[in-house]
């Protein structure tokens, strides 16, 4: 059973890659692909509810805590469910982050993940799902950074909701078509992006949902003295060299 991932990337022929660990990629089997065989071949503890499993086929599931019931939905990579009530999976070379009624979230927002028929008799893999997903933030307001390919990216908070950043002027900032290679929130709930297309501003991110592009930060550092106290430590510095 894989642990402690903290960030989750698709790349192609069914492999995964763990916290950025390119050379030591996840690689499913897929000479082992039944998906009719679900013999329990490891398991983890009950966490937040439920209990992920390994079956014999390949593929990841999950044990109901309150009814010892194995769930119908099957992933090629799992986590255990988080506080927030997500689990970050991979599935036909997608990721994305589940809830505990199993919808998926893809940029459309969350979708229902119907996996089997009435009969049970056929496993549709397909999933409309990202790029990339990583776990929440630690600071007051936990957010997950996503990537929808490998520029594009967003962030939901723990409601599940994709957040769009308001700047100081009310304008909105949508992440799924103006910001590329954001970094990860910080304990003090900042983050930084870069723009694309006409837009190649780089941003301050605010975990509250604001941004301030450099004109702003500049603007705000004048009016505040900032700048004037950079250029006293750097004169002071001097000195001291002297």
């Amino acid at each position: 059973m894989i642990k402690n991932i903290n960030s989750l990337s698709a790349s192609y022929n069914l492999r995964y890659i763990i916290n950025d660990d390119y050379e030591n990629a996840y690689r499913v089997n897929v000479d082992k692909y039944d998906w009719k065989n679900k013999e329990i071949v490891e398991e983890s503890e009950f966490v937040n509810g439920y209990k992920l499993v390994k079956l014999a086929n390949e593929f990841y599931g999950y044990i109901r805590e309150s009814d010892n019931k194995l769930m119908e939905h099957l992933y090629n990579i799992a986590t255990d469910f988080n506080e927030y009530g997500y689990a970050m999976v991979g599935r036909n070379d997608t990721v994305t982050w589940i809830n505990k009624d199993f919808n998926y979230l893809s940029d459309k927002g969350w979708v229902e993940d119907p996996v089997y028929d009435k009969n049970n008799e056929w496993f549709n893999g397909y999933m409309d799902g990202m790029c990339s997903v990583d776990k929440f933030s630690n600071g007051s307001i936990p957010l997950s950074r996503i990537g929808k390919n490998s520029e594009i990216c967003s962030y939901i908070g723990v409601d599940g909701k994709i957040i769009y950043f308001k700047a100081i002027d009310g304008d909105t900032l949508r992440l799924s078509s103006a910001i590329r290679y954001g970094t990860n929130f910080d304990e003090h709930n900042h983050a930084t992006s870069e723009g694309i297309g006409f837009s190649k501003d780089n941003y301050f991110l605010f975990g509250e949902g604001y941004y301030a592009d450099f004109n702003d930060l500049t603007k705000y550092s004048l009016e505040n003295g900032v700048i004037d106290k950079i250029e006293e430590k750097i004169k002071r510095k001097k000195i001291g060299e002297g």
